[in-house]
C-alpha cells in the first residue's frame, strides 16, 4: 500500500518563508499507516512525504508496479493540496486502472462530491480513517463489497454517490504508538522539527480552524502511558 502527502500546489505556496519553514512528519498518514500494520503486520508499506521527495509520474509507475494485491494509493489532502491528490489520482489510474485510490483529509471530509466527480477517486474517507481504512482494506483484500462500511463516500454502478453512516470517533486507546521508524530514512529532513499528539479534537469553533471538521467539538487524550511510551 502507498500512502502519499501531496506536494503544495505552487501557486499555493509560501514562497521564499517555505523555504525556511521546518518539516514534520505527516502525523495522520503516520498514524493511519501504523494502525493498519498494527492489524496486518506483514503489509508492505511504502510512505512518499512529496514535501521531500515530489513524485514524477515515472516515480509512480515504478511504486505502483511493485505493489502487491490489494493494489491501494492512499492520499492525504488539505485545500492546498487538492489540485495535486486529484493530479496523482489521475496518474494512478492511467497507470494502472485496477488500483483502488482512496482519498481522506480535511477537504475531502468538506467536500468529497468534488474529488469523487474527478474520476480518478474511488473512495472518500470522512473523518478519522484508522478503522475505515483497515475495513476498507480487507473489503479489497477478500473482495467483499463495501457498501456496510462506515465513514465513506463512493460512485456506485450507477455512478450515483453514495453516503454511508458516520463513523464514531476511534477510542485513542486502540491507537498503537506512532511509527516513528517508517520515517526513518527521511529523518534528516525531519530533525529541526519535533511532533507529539498528545490529543485530538477541541470544544471551541475557531473560524480559522479546520480541526472540528474531522471530530467535531469532541476533545479526547491519549492515555498518559501512551504519551510516555511514545516519549521513550
Amino acid at each position: 500500500m502507498i500512502f502519499i502527502n501531496p506536494k503544495i500546489h505552487p501557486k499555493s505556496q509560501w514562497g521564499f518563508i517555505g523555504k525556511h519553514m521546518a518539516l514534520q512528519t505527516p502525523m495522520g498518514i503516520g498514524f493511519l499507516a501504523g494502525y493498519l500494520r498494527s492489524k496486518e503486520p506483514n503489509i508492505s508499506i511504502k510512505i512518499i512525504d512529496e514535501h521531500i521527495n515530489p513524485l514524477t509520474y515515472q516515480d509512480l509507475q515504478k511504486l505502483i508496479a511493485a505493489l502487491e494485491f490489494p493494489k491501494i494509493v492512499c492520499i492525504s489532502s488539505m485545500t492546498i493540496q487538492i489540485a495535486r491528490a486529484h493530479e496523482l489520482a489521475r496518474w494512478s489510474k492511467e497507470i494502472d486502472n485496477s488500483v483502488k485510490v482512496i482519498l481522506g483529509g480535511v477537504h475531502p471530509t468538506v467536500m468529497p462530491e468534488e474529488s469523487l466527480n474527478t474520476g480518478y477517486i474511488d473512495i472518500v474517507v470522512r473523518f478519522e480513517g484508522e478503522e475505515t481504512l483497515y475495513e476498507l482494506y480487507k473489503s479489497y483484500k477478500n473482495q467483499i463489497p463495501i457498501s456496510d462500511i462506515k465513514g465513506i463516500v463512493y460512485l456506485d454502478s450507477d455512478k450515483k454517490i453514495v453516503y454511508t453512516p458516520e463513523r464514531k470517533l476511534i477510542n485513542l486507546k486502540d491507537i498503537p504508538l506512532y511509527p516513528y521508524d517508517l520515517f526513518e530514512d527521511k529523518m534528516e529532513y525531519y530533525n529541526s522539527f519535533g511532533s507529539l499528539s498528545t490529543s485530538r479534537g477541541c470544544p471551541h469553533s475557531c473560524i480559522f480552524c479546520s480541526n472540528r471538521t474531522i471530530t467535531g467539538k469532541i476533545f479526547r487524550h491519549f492515555p498518559i502511558e501512551w504519551i510516555r511510551d511514545t516519549l521513550d
